[in-house]
């Protein structure tokens, strides 16, 4: 059994978090963005937004980690995006 493919992408400025996880997700998808549930159903976006909001440099790294339309989802804190699915 092969393990499962691994995506990675960069959500460049000034594409918020939010828009560029959905984006991302419904490409890899092969659908519309409107067919996948809302993101609000998975995490706090006001929240993911402000956190990954203005540069990519921090003196600390940090990633958010959550399940979203059956990948498990990983933002770090220069804006690279992992999917994995689950």
């Amino acid at each position: 059994m092969q393990p499962p493919v691994t995506n990675q992408h960069k959500i460049a400025p000034p594409v918020s978090a939010t828009v560029g996880v959905v984006e991302i997700v419904a490409s890899i998808k092969g659908v519309r963005e409107s067919d996948l549930q809302p993101l609000a159903e998975a995490v706090d976006t006001d929240f993911l937004d402000w956190l990954f909001e203005g540069t990519e440099t921090t003196e600390s790294p940090y990633a958010v980690v959550f399940s979203y339309s059956g990948y498990e989802i990983t933002v770090r804190s220069d804006r690279t995006l992992t999917l994995r699915p689950k």
